[in-house]
């Protein structure tokens, strides 16, 4: 499978980033353009969910046909059918992490810092071992 991005991507800047519309236009296009390929990791979870219908409409199957995971781990991958394959932030984390570290840096306690949170991968119904 190729793993650049889509030649077409650029004419799509105009759709909304991360959204249902984005995953699903850019992969009708993937599959109007006859592009190989066996799966499809999206950005974000919303972004799958739109390249999953953009799939069925083509009348290929999930994980039969094309493999799709997404990146979020938001409630609505286990509920989507198939369940989607994604990687779970911690988000909770997250937040409370950054709302402390800004506290600390307000008050001159902190400096800038990077920290790594690690993801959790969900494996569900929309992916298949090749």
């Amino acid at each position: 499978t190729d793993t650049q991005p889509m030649e077409g991507a650029q004419y799509h800047q105009e759709l909304p980033s991360y959204s249902m519309e984005n995953g699903y236009v850019l992969t009708r296009q993937l599959l109007d353009e006859g592009k190989e390929f066996t799966a499809v990791f999206a950005f974000s979870d919303t972004m799958a969910v739109g390249a999953c219908r953009a799939i069925a409409e083509a009348g290929k199957r999930i994980p039969q046909d094309y493999s799709v995971a997404g990146f979020d781990g938001i409630e609505l991958c286990s509920y989507y059918n198939p369940t989607l394959t994604t990687i779970r932030q911690p988000i909770q984390e997250i937040a409370e992490e950054s709302v402390h570290h800004l506290f600390d840096l307000l008050d001159g306690k902190s400096s800038h810092q990077h920290k790594i949170f690690p993801g959790e991968l969900l494996e569900q119904e929309s992916t298949r071992a090749l």
